[in-house]
């Protein structure tokens, strides 16, 4: 199932910009396009009622789609595919991925890029 969400992610990723800078709006355009049938029309906006929930694409292995195809890997020689077009979400994805390696005890600063 997760070689189907990347491919889903990967596909949503590739026609909307909203998608590469939202993984809010990403989970919203995927379960709108794959999942609809488990939506819900109530007073003008698609709900997911909680029966269904297990049945979508869980939001979690979609942002970690979203990083995967993204996110450059220079020792592979991979660069990213349909990266963010908001300045401000690259730099606070950036800010967000230091302070977890930060965390985890690696140093950011001696990462050569």
């Amino acid at each position: 199932m997760l070689k189907a969400i990347k491919q889903q992610v990967e596909y949503i990723l590739s026609v909307s910009e909203d998608a590469r800078n939202s993984d809010y709006f990403l989970t919203k355009a995927l379960w709108a396009k794959y999942y609809k049938g488990y939506l819900l029309e109530v007073e003008g906006k698609l709900t997911l009622p909680l029966d269904y929930y297990e049945e979508v694409a869980n939001p979690n292995d979609i942002t970690r789609a979203r990083r995967h195809i993204q996110n450059p890997k220079p020792d592979k020689g991979y660069k990213g595919k349909y990266l963010p077009s908001s300045l401000e979400v690259r730099k606070r994805r950036k800010i967000r991925e230091e302070d977890y390696r930060r965390w985890l005890g690696y140093n950011p600063e001696l990462r050569e890029v």
